[in-house]
């Protein structure tokens, strides 16, 4: 997720609320090292979007 705020107030407070209201918010940013440390290799991560 990206935030760009001129507020930092703002920005944080977006922030937060994501990551209040979702169970694992950094589970796409470890994933790839996860399966790393499981023996997986060329692991590509690719963003997806879906509103």
């Amino acid at each position: 997720m990206v935030v760009s705020s001129r507020i930092p107030e703002t920005t944080d407070a977006v922030k937060d609320a994501f990551c209040s209201a979702t169970p694992n918010p950094h589970a796409g940013i470890r994933s790839a090292y996860h399966l790393a440390d499981a023996g997986f290799t060329d692991i590509e991560v690719v963003p997806s979007w879906r509103p």
